[in-house]
């Protein structure tokens, strides 16, 4: 349970960092009231007593812990967005795009607390911006094509975005037609549970395994 230091090398470090502190905030708030620890500092050199004097402020500091739970609730959801995307077994851009849809939603309706109406709105522009920047059709195809998100109701940008990708991949030998009559059979096959698109494929022990499911859940 020791603190934990940011470190420029390793990508998010800042909120391990932060997230530890709030984690053990109790136990440090404990120790800076014990008469035995303030007994103990009595006798530090000056200098030294000045040091624990300020990390005494600062675990002290309510404003502080609160601005920690703020840039916590913040971004975690895009740390464990991070981690979902991390490792070998990684997770498909289907998987992905539903789990940033999760962030748009907590953006905009989740417990961000001390944050006004004002800011919240303007954290959601900034991902909003970066998501339209980002953004490409061929994202949202594979969203809508993933089974175990194709049986939701999808918007009618989703599924612009999804027959925009299978115009691209028409050819003379599969036109879109054709396409389009696939796709509608392969969504009553995600439906009805025939073949291989059933949830206990889908959620089985060898799917639970991979870090998708381990850190969308």
């Amino acid at each position: 349970m020791e603190l934990l230091k940011a470190a420029e090398t390793r990508f998010a470090s800042t909120l391990l960092m932060i997230t530890r502190y709030k984690n053990v905030h109790f136990v440090l708030e404990q120790l800076v009231i014990d008469p035995v620890f303030s007994t103990w500092v009595q006798k530090l050199p000056s200098e030294q007593r000045g040091k624990a004097a300020d990390c005494k402020r600062i675990i002290r500091s309510e404003e502080l812990l609160g601005t920690i739970t703020t840039g916590i609730a913040i971004m975690e959801p895009v740390y464990r967005l991070l981690r979902l995307t991390d490792g070998k077994l990684g997770a498909n851009l289907g998987k992905v795009y539903a789990y940033l849809l999760q962030i748009d939603q907590h953006f905009k309706q989740g417990v961000l607390p001390g944050v006004s109406a004002s800011v919240r709105h303007k954290i959601h522009e900034l991902f909003m911006a970066r998501w339209e920047y980002l953004h490409a059709p061929v994202m949202t195809a594979a969203y809508c094509l993933e089974p175990e998100f194709c049986r939701r109701r999808h918007s009618s940008r989703e599924l612009q975005d999804l027959k925009q990708c299978l115009r691209q991949m028409a050819t003379d030998e599969h036109p879109l037609p054709d396409l389009l009559a696939e796709l509608g059979d392969f969504q009553e096959a995600v439906l009805s549970g025939m073949h291989d698109f059933t949830d206990e494929v889908a959620f089985s022990q060898r799917a639970r395994s991979m870090a998708s499911y381990k850190w969308a859940n």
